[in-house]
């Protein structure tokens, strides 16, 4: 059911809406049964869509700030952890909707076989059609997809016999609530 609306501007800044209002409307679902938030607004969106109106330079120099450096850095030092845990030489990784490729600059320069591929980056260039991998990242990718399940689907075809996932995301678990607006940051276009 319909549950309330942003505007296409709001960000994830803590001043919400940084750039001001351009008065495009985002609606946001809730379903009754297990209270999952969604919006069916980028259901047609193509990866040259995200590229410009959303991962722009614009969002990872003024919004994201994180984007380009801080953030890859400290997810590559859990999977480099598990690396080390599993050995470094036995791993074969792939980091699914790595955007920037920093993640896996991170564990290559640090002697870990970790490739990048991201099915909404235009620019993403790996072939890995013929690779199995047994260990997969996928941090902050479940919240962009409109199909998860063909998502997970899509994780599992490139893993080997014997695999890890490790997928995040932040949740949402008490801040979104039937008595008010939508006030979590998380729900920005």
């Amino acid at each position: 059911r319909l549950f309330d609306v942003v505007d296409f501007l709001r960000t994830v800044h803590p001043v919400g809406y940084p750039f001001g209002l351009n008065l495009v409307p985002i609606y946001y679902h809730r379903c009754s049964h297990c209270g999952l938030v969604f919006t069916k607004a980028f259901d047609g969106f193509s990866s040259v869509g995200w590229a410009k109106y959303i991962y722009n330079q614009e969002y990872t120099k003024k919004i994201d700030l994180d984007y380009n450096g801080r953030r890859p850095f400290l997810d590559s030092q859990l999977i480099y952890a598990l690396s080390l845990f599993r050995g470094k030489s036995r791993v074969r990784g792939i980091d699914f909707g790595g955007g920037n490729g920093k993640l896996s600059s991170f564990l290559s320069n640090n002697g870990i076989s970790y490739l990048t591929y991201d099915p909404f980056d235009v620019s993403s260039s790996e072939d890995i059609s013929e690779n199995r991998f047994n260990t997969v990242s996928a941090f902050e990718v479940f919240e962009h997809t409109i199909d998860p399940v063909g998502t997970l689907s899509d994780i599992l075809r490139l893993c080997d016999s014997k695999y890890v996932i490790v997928v995040s995301t932040q949740t949402s678990d008490g801040l979104i609530n039937d008595k008010t607006r939508l006030s979590w940051s998380y729900v920005a276009p």
